[in-house]
């Protein structure tokens, strides 16, 4: 039986609009009051001060632990692997489907006891049973849909809706990365509603004409002032938003299971690299757990953490994990 909870009775958070706020294609979120550390984020400093008092690691996916598509490097498997070891669970968290999140928990030696998907949309445990889910309502995929038909001239934006873990397109469009599934064309994604299927998330995405994902994409600036009631719009890069159900969040499922295990928020790491990832940095480091940035995330999320790790190509998660542990 999947269960239901009440975020309200188990978050004391902010509690996020369905509007993303942007300046210069980078979500603006005011910083809760987190664990100060004096001047110094270096997480060789901040390590020490957290040194084998962490029981468990909510992480990132996408620019955290895996650079690009499903690749990790031997350094972040063995950690994971160490940790897993150690009884020491690793949870991944993510805005991905549950099915895209297989390709990275197949390559640890054990599956994670939790799995945190679709921003919080649903929690999975290590057999795959969905424990929590909350599903986005028909209206608000209807009205993002409508929207999207209505204003979007450019050929070359493409929105892309996933129902039951299969992403969709009205346009002939793949994703210029390797996918774990890839997109079905088809006439109208409304129709899957008929047909029973259930929506889980989308991507307004395009890339620049020079087919640099990480530039300063001014088609997906426009994104910045729309509201959807039911939906939050967060840009994930410089080349697509990601739109998820605007009542749940990374932060509120890690509440969950934090309150499902009995562990406390200041035996909590959690890491990551985007704007999509600021409120479970706000609400593990307000309440004195250990909140990462990696250390090519930008200025603004970086502020949103009390301590910053190496970048990604140079093994951020495994060299903060280094830090915190004596052995492993």
């Amino acid at each position: 039986m999947i269960e239901k909870i009440s975020y309200a009775n188990t978050f004391t958070g902010n509690i996020k609009s369905g509007k993303a706020n942007l300046q210069n294609n980078v979500l603006v979120n005011r910083p809760l009051d987190t664990i100060s550390f004096g001047n110094t984020k270096d997480i060789s400093i901040i390590g020490k001060k957290f040194k084998d008092a962490i029981k468990i690691i909510f992480t990132d996916i996408d620019g955290t632990i895996s650079p690009f598509s499903d690749m990790m490097s031997k350094n972040v498997i063995s950690a994971i692997n160490s940790l897993q070891k150690k009884k020491v669970p690793v949870i991944l968290t993510t805005a991905r489907c549950y099915a895209d999140t297989l390709p990275i928990s197949k390559q640890f030696n054990n599956m994670p006891d939790y799995t945190i998907t679709l921003q919080g949309g649903t929690i999975t445990d290590k057999s795959g049973k969905v424990l929590f889910q909350d599903k986005i309502p028909q209206k608000s995929a209807i009205s993002l849909h409508e929207w999207f038909r209505t204003n979007n001239a450019d050929k070359d934006t493409n929105l892309i809706m996933y129902f039951d873990d299969i992403p969709y397109c009205e346009n002939d469009f793949q994703f210029p990365w390797k996918a774990n599934t890839a997109v079905e064309k088809i006439d109208s994604c409304m129709k899957l509603f008929d047909d029973g299927k259930t929506f889980q998330k989308a991507i307004i995405y395009k890339a620049n004409k020079n087919g640099n994902l990480f530039e300063n994409n001014p088609a997906l600036d426009a994104l910045s002032d729309l509201t959807i009631d039911g939906l939050t719009i967060t840009p994930s890069s410089y080349c697509f938003y990601e739109v998820q159900n605007g009542n749940v969040s990374k932060d509120r499922a890690i509440d969950y299971i934090l309150k499902r295990t009995g562990i406390k928020p200041q035996n909590t790491m959690v890491i990551g690299d985007s704007a999509n990832d600021i409120e479970m940095l706000d609400f593990i480091g307000k309440n004195n757990g250990l909140a990462i940035a990696m250390g090519d995330a930008n200025d603004t999320v970086k502020a949103h953490a009390n301590a910053i790790t190496n970048t990604i190509a140079d093994d951020g998660f495994s060299y903060a994990i280094k830090q915190i542990f004596t052995k492993l």
